[in-house]
């Protein structure tokens, strides 16, 4: 996971992969919490956060965007 301020450094495209890598590691954690493999639960809470501050930043990127044209 990246920091907050290497977060608000990046463009559009670059969020969007990173909002999809992290989507990949939620799915990853919660499959293997789900099946017992794995004890670590609290990077679900973890990772939760982190996209929700990923989809902040798009969406607040995509707002200023549309207010500038």
């Amino acid at each position: 996971m990246l920091s907050n301020q290497e977060i608000k450094n990046l463009d559009q495209k670059d969020l969007h992969s990173e909002l999809l890598r992290a989507r990949h590691d939620l799915l990853k954690v919660l499959v293997g919490v789900k099946s017992g493999s794995s004890k670590e639960s609290h990077l679900i809470r973890n990772l939760k956060k982190y996209i929700a501050r990923l989809l902040t930043l798009l969406n607040q990127k995509n707002l200023s965007k549309t207010l500038k044209t």
